[in-house]
């Protein structure tokens, strides 16, 4: 689906789909440091992309069938244990600014700021997460709304920690995003990766095995543990950075959003008491399209928020930890 972000009449990214996406912006891009970049990511090769102001959260979502509260369609693979993608129709405008917001939060000095500072305008965001997918919107996004650049990988890159290490080490990259099964065939070329700074984890439950092998190799690294379901738009929790040897959490809820974690009448339990976590909050989505039996059974209405007010059900077992952080089950 086409998505176009504008702030001030200054910035459009629209238009994105599987093989590539249309961009106009206001950039820098390198090897054209003045006048717009207007043109289409064939992604071919790696190119960066620099906006000249940051983009705020609060900018107005354009488009086809997309505004601040309408609806757009995102894929989500293989969640529920079952085969294949699921449309979840989602309220693009509300979900994205809250996404904005919650990552600006966690990375740049808000209530879980990064150790050694936040995402700002000397960082460089790597970008590989294929855009018919959500995670691609944080990756895209979030670097304008901090001031920071987005390298965008070629093609399967995302499938190559060797090419991914080169990359970040070409390109100075200070921030990316893993899932663990990935990451556990990346450890091995931090050395090489040595610019990073910032690395966030998700889409998968992260071991503290795995965090220890990635603080062994790179010991000044902030790893940050991210959770979210597309049904959520991308990002619902983000932890503090890992700590070597201590249990591995999904963090707190980001501003925006209420986590629940409830029995099974829908009642909270106490702290350290396994429950279900049930998410709400403006990222929540509409509907699976075309599955009025799963929505029914996935979106439900929250005993605890105002008239009309549904929350997500994910499915996953946690319970509240010191710090107010969650912790899987």
């Amino acid at each position: 689906p086409a998505l176009a972000l504008r702030v001030g009449g200054e910035a459009c990214l629209k238009g994105a789909q599987q093989r590539g996406a249309t961009v106009a912006l206001d950039a820098e891009d390198e090897g054209k440091p003045e006048g717009p970049a207007i043109g289409r990511i064939q992604r071919r090769e790696p190119r960066v992309f620099r906006l000249r102001e940051p983009i705020e959260a609060g900018g107005r979502l354009l488009g086809d069938g997309v505004g601040g509260d309408r609806a757009g369609v995102g894929r989500t693979p293989g969640q529920l244990g079952m085969v294949g993608e699921k449309g979840v129709a989602g309220r693009l405008g509300r979900g994205v600014d809250r996404l904005l917001q919650g990552g600006e939060q966690g990375l740049d000095g808000g209530e879980r700021p990064l150790r050694g500072g936040g995402l700002g305008p000397g960082d460089t965001v790597l970008a590989k997460t294929p855009v018919g997918f959500d995670g691609a919107v944080w990756e895209l996004l979030l670097p304008f709304a901090a001031g920071a650049a987005v390298l965008v990988a070629e093609p399967g890159a995302q499938r190559d920690p060797r090419r991914l290490a080169e990359l970040i080490s070409e390109h100075e990259v200070t921030t990316t995003v893993f899932v663990p099964s990935l990451l556990e065939h990346f450890v091995t070329f931090l050395d090489v990766a040595n610019s990073l700074r910032h690395m966030i984890v998700g889409g998968e439950a992260l071991r503290s095995d795995l965090v220890d092998a990635v603080l062994d190799a790179a010991p000044t690294l902030a790893v940050i543990n991210a959770y979210g379901p597309t049904e959520t738009t991308i990002m619902t929790n983000i932890s503090d950075p890992m700590v070597p040897g201590e249990p591995v959490t999904i963090g707190g809820p980001v501003a925006g959003v209420e986590a629940l974690v409830l029995d099974g009448r829908l009642r909270p339990v106490p702290a350290g008491v396994p429950g279900e976590l049930y998410i709400s909050g403006p990222g929540v989505s509409r509907a699976y399209r075309g599955r009025p039996d799963l929505t029914s059974h996935r979106f439900v209405a929250n005993p605890y928020g105002s008239n009309g007010e549904r929350m997500y059900r994910t499915g996953d077992v946690v319970s509240w930890e010191e710090g107010d952080e969650l912790a899987y089950h």
